[in-house]
């Protein structure tokens, strides 16, 4: 294989300046070329479930944090919520 690779080399090094643009730009564009539909789509589904899973997990915890624990009602919660924020009384309502 590294025979095959010197006489590729060496052929190369015998075109002309445009034919090894042409060359180049043929490669790049092979290289460029759009992956494998199943490895997009996979890709692509994986990133839908990571998205999924942050969503979820802020609003679960969103809920969490707005639940009422046990053994306070609505008001005791509202008050102790506003205290932790800095506030120093509580909204009547």
């Amino acid at each position: 294989m590294a025979h095959s690779i010197e006489k590729i080399e060496e052929d190369i090094r015998s075109l002309s300046v445009t034919e090894k643009l042409e060359l180049l730009r043929s490669l790049i564009a092979e290289l460029d070329a759009p992956a494998d539909n199943d490895v997009e789509r996979a890709w692509l589904e994986e990133a839908q479930r990571r998205h999924r899973e942050l969503v979820e997990e802020k609003i679960r915890k969103r809920i969490q944090f707005r639940s009422v624990p046990p053994g306070l009602n609505g008001n005791e919660h509202h008050a102790i919520r506003l205290r932790n924020k800095g506030k120093t009384e509580a909204v009547q309502r």
